[in-house]
């Protein structure tokens, strides 16, 4: 059996760019991004019980966001859009937007759309460096504020739909 790597260009970050999200317009996350993850930072509860050696630890929730490291591109709506968050010192659901992962290394479902996760996101800059001879900087994470929602994306129509219908955060969402 031969050992195939997922690469990082395998797995697709998208963003809506929208001024005020009520007409979802997704644009890739790639051109000036030069780094993209996901913490997961887990919430864990340790115990340990008299009648026990060791002590137990449980994951209780997780603390979802993804880091990103990037540089100034123009007329990139993407980055764009984050650049303007750390311009402006936006906050609250001003420094928000709804966020797509998909997994382009999975057989498509059909035609363009491929397995993905959807979640509205906070876009938290955290630095814009400069340095003499090079391209502006930006790095900072989109941290979750809901729960995600599994679903396909269509890469050519960039359109998200729900796989589960009815979900709680499917009914939170419609609201």
């Amino acid at each position: 059996m031969a050992i195939e790597n997922v690469m990082a260009h395998d797995i697709a970050d998208y963003l809506d760019c929208s001024e005020d999200g009520s007409s979802e317009q997704y644009e890739l996350m790639g051109l000036g991004i030069t780094s993209a993850g996901k913490t997961l930072n887990a919430q864990e509860d340790t115990k340990q019980y008299v009648n026990q050696g060791s002590s137990t630890t449980i994951v209780k929730s997780y603390q979802p966001e993804y880091p990103f490291e990037g540089e100034m591109i123009k007329n990139d709506k993407v980055i764009e859009k984050i650049y303007k968050i750390g311009r402006d010192e936006l906050k609250g659901v001003k420094a928000q937007a709804k966020h797509v992962r998909v997994e382009l290394f999975k057989e498509a479902t059909s035609g363009t759309k491929y397995p993905a996760q959807r979640r509205t996101v906070t876009i938290s800059v955290s630095e814009m460096p400069r340095e003499a001879g090079s391209a502006v900087g930006l790095s900072g994470s989109l941290k979750a504020v809901t729960d995600v929602e599994e679903g396909t994306f269509d890469i050519t129509t960039k359109t998200f739909e729900t796989s589960v219908k009815g979900s709680m955060a499917n009914l939170l969402n419609t609201k």
